[in-house]
């Protein structure tokens, strides 16, 4: 029986930690998995799965993931998509529009509080702007009350903005309406979308685990350097989803009439 620990960087969890313990709960082989507060609904495939660290370490894996192809052809990703759309459906959540998905973050990376890696007010205005059909899921966690992390939040009104519009619904409303757990409210958003606009990190890989298309921001030097976050990455690979690279605000229009 195999025992499994982790505590690093969430886009190291989701696809080289969670898959290890994902077969070895399919081989019926799994003694006991320990990760980070909050994390459970990652591991929803097993009661074995404990919540005893309290923060994130940086680092975690391998950095191969930072290359634009990885082999992950034998990796054993849970079926996110289908166990909670099931569970939407269960617990009565339905909508009558197609749904859209922004997972934005706004915290300090690379040792600095400018030049954020986020999506900001002017893109998220055009996100909206263009999807005025469908309803919008905005999601963006903060550190230590949505999950663990070893940075900083930084200030952003962006939910401020994005609530001025009838067509959108932010985390927090979610989270209250649905009664539930941030981490099982934005799995939920992702499962019922076949669109996501995501930012290089985590939130990207999250993304990528639901099949549909997942538009990747990230124009600071060091995304643009790691071909991960570029356009048809092996991200796509995971659920044969659209990976969309977006280096440059100033052509997100011209990428979103692209891939409607």
């Amino acid at each position: 029986m195999n025992n499994f620990s982790f505590n690093g960087e969430f886009s190291w969890e989701i696809i080289e930690h969670i898959p290890k313990v994902y077969e070895a709960h399919l081989n019926k082989a799994l003694n006991k998995s320990v990760g980070c507060c909050k994390t459970k609904p990652f591991y929803f495939f097993t009661n074995k799965h404990e919540e005893i660290l309290e923060d994130r370490k940086s680092g975690g894996g391998s950095n191969s993931l930072y290359d634009y192809i990885y082999d992950i052809s034998s990796n054993k990703f849970p079926p996110y998509k289908e166990y909670y759309s099931l569970l939407a459906q269960k617990i009565g959540i339905s909508f009558d529009k197609p749904l859209v998905v922004i997972n934005n973050k706004s915290v300090e990376e690379w040792g600095r509080s400018t030049n954020i890696n986020r999506i900001e007010i002017e893109d998220l205005s055009a996100i909206v702007d263009f999807h005025k059909d469908f309803y919008i899921f905005y999601i963006r966690g903060e550190v230590g009350s949505s999950f663990p992390d070893n940075t900083s939040n930084i200030k952003f009104e962006d939910k401020e903005f994005m609530s001025n519009f009838k067509n959108v619904y932010t985390d927090k409303f979610l989270e209250k309406q649905w009664g539930l757990d941030f981490n099982t409210t934005q799995l939920i958003c992702h499962s019922l979308s076949e669109k996501h606009f995501s930012v290089a990190g985590g939130n990207a890989v999250l993304a990528s685990l639901f099949g549909g298309k997942n538009f990747i921001f990230g124009n600071s030097e060091e995304v643009k350097n790691r071909l991960v976050w570029h356009t048809d990455s092996y991200l796509s690979k995971i659920s044969n989803t659209k990976i969309i690279g977006v280096e440059k605000t100033t052509e997100l229009t011209k990428t979103l009439n692209e891939y409607k």
